[in-house]
């Protein structure tokens, strides 16, 4: 770990394998964005966008990606440390100074723990936690203050679970899972059908469940209903963020990224590796296919072939989507009313 006051441009490129075009002397007292910080910060240039910005930098030092050009440095005063991925750099150099918080195992005084579950004696049990029947926690598990773990509940070895978390009946969740504060898992999703009689509405039952597969990422206050015959699953490695909601029987392939305030309704299919924008509404029963792309604020109402992109509303494939943004925009500017 590198030891707060005695950081120097000189050690973190020791540390990255760097090559350093600069002083090696150069204290570091903080890492900021580089139109932010200041006299002893350490920022970095992931691509050519950021490059024109070290010249009026006041950051002391920067960890570059090779083969940029940073115009405006004078190696006599300030470092450049050369690295074949900033941003792969800084992820490393944060994971030295912020080391993952380890929780102690044991279970707090508080909590409700039905005597079927069965829990590694190595699980970190919090305050106020509730854990039902049935429930099965593995190794080296936490479970934050005030969640809560329904009935008949698997959860595989090291997965975190944060606190006001509610885990629904029968949910599965694999090795290595991170779910943040306030992640709804296994509620009844939203299925009703008109009455016969017209008295109103008639509430469709949920029998299945959540299975959430190894290395998922969860964010804060996101909801994932259960399904309503087998499982709404989660695959391998796929990350979702905070604010996003997952209807019932949804399937989600592995390695997905799903981003913030984004809505998905019941039985879509989403391929592996496809990434979806934040603040984008799918149709049910849609599919989006391998290595898909959906940009944000897309409104989906068409299935998304394999590697394809859609972005819009109501969403268009990637080309006709920027014909017609070009067309309304010479239209406007036609009229005289175009941007600028």
């Amino acid at each position: 770990m590198l030891a707060k006051g005695m950081v120097t441009s000189g050690l973190v490129a020791s540390v990255l394998k760097a090559e350093l075009v600069g002083p090696p002397d150069l204290v570091i007292t903080g890492f900021d964005a580089i139109d932010t910080g200041g006299p002893g910060v350490l920022t970095f240039i992931r691509d050519h966008t950021y490059t024109a910005a070290w010249a009026k930098s006041r950051c002391s030092a920067a960890i570059v990606t090779r083969g940029l050009k940073i115009d405006g440095h004078d190696p006599s005063k300030r470092a450049l440390l050369i690295v074949p991925d900033a941003e792969m750099a800084v992820v490393q150099l944060l994971k030295l100074i912020t080391p993952a918080e380890v929780v102690a195992p044991g279970r707090h005084p508080t909590a409700i723990i039905d005597p079927s579950a069965h829990l590694d004696p190595s699980v970190a049990v919090a305050a106020g936690v509730v854990i039902g029947p049935g429930c099965h926690v593995g190794a080296g598990v936490s479970i934050g203050i005030h969640s809560i773990l329904g009935k008949d509940v698997r959860i595989g070895p090291g997965s975190r679970i944060g606190p006001r978390v509610h885990v629904g009946d029968r949910s599965v969740l694999g090795s290595n899972v991170i779910l943040h504060t306030g992640v709804v898992l296994g509620c009844d999703g939203f299925a009703y059908r008109p009455n016969p009689d017209g008295s109103g509405y008639v509430k469709l039952p949920h029998a299945g469940n959540v299975v959430v597969e190894d290395n998922v990422e969860i964010g804060a206050n996101s909801c994932i209903d259960r399904g309503r015959f087998g499982p709404t699953r989660i695959g391998l490695g796929t990350k979702i963020d905070n604010l996003v909601q997952i209807a019932h029987n949804c399937q989600i392939g592995k390695h997905v990224i799903i981003c913030g305030c984004t809505g998905i309704a019941g039985s879509v299919r989403i391929g592996d590796h496809a990434v979806v924008g934040g603040h984008v509404g799918i149709a049910d029963n849609l599919t989006i296919g391998r290595n898909a792309k959906v940009g944000a604020k897309s409104a989906v109402m068409h299935s998304v072939p394999d590697d394809g992109y859609i972005a819009g509303v109501p969403a268009l494939l990637g080309r006709e989507a920027f014909k017609l943004v070009a067309y309304v925009r010479r239209m406007l500017t036609d009229r005289g009313k175009g941007p600028g």
